[in-house]
């Protein structure tokens, strides 16, 4: 079976009749859309710390900072931020739907909207994730 590095950047098969390669580039098209989308609601300071440091920080509507980190991963990648301490995290939480079919920029902004809107409706939700301070 020949193999190649598709669109996503992956080793995968060559494309056959099972609509690999084409699922690949949905995905990728999806995820571009998704970040371009965000792009229209992120500040210029947000979108200047995504490119740079891979997070974008929200203020929720009760007051506390979060940083939503953007590294592709949406598990446990909402954090508290200490409102003493600049960089370090109180709380980490998991508030996502898990689905493949969702580009996680659509995830990032819906978990930014939730905090900035309601952000005790985000807690009650949410799930505390692995560690806190």
């Amino acid at each position: 079976m020949a193999v190649y590095r598709d669109a996503c950047g992956r080793f995968a098969p060559a494309p056959d009749s099972t609509g690999r390669l084409k699922r690949c580039h949905d995905e990728t098209i999806a995820e571009w859309k998704a970040r371009r989308l965000a792009d229209t609601f992120l500040t210029d300071e947000q979108r200047a710390t995504v490119i740079g440091c891979g997070y974008f920080d929200v203020q929720g509507s009760a007051g506390r900072t979060y940083r939503i980190l953007t590294g592709g991963h949406v598990t446990g990648n909402v954090k508290r931020l200490s409102e003493t301490e600049p960089h370090h995290y109180t709380r980490s939480y998991c508030a996502h739907v898990y689905s493949r079919a969702r580009p996680v920029w659509d995830t990032f902004l819906a978990q930014a909207f939730k905090l900035e809107t309601d952000e005790p409706g985000f807690l009650n939700v949410a799930e505390p994730y692995g560690y806190h301070n």
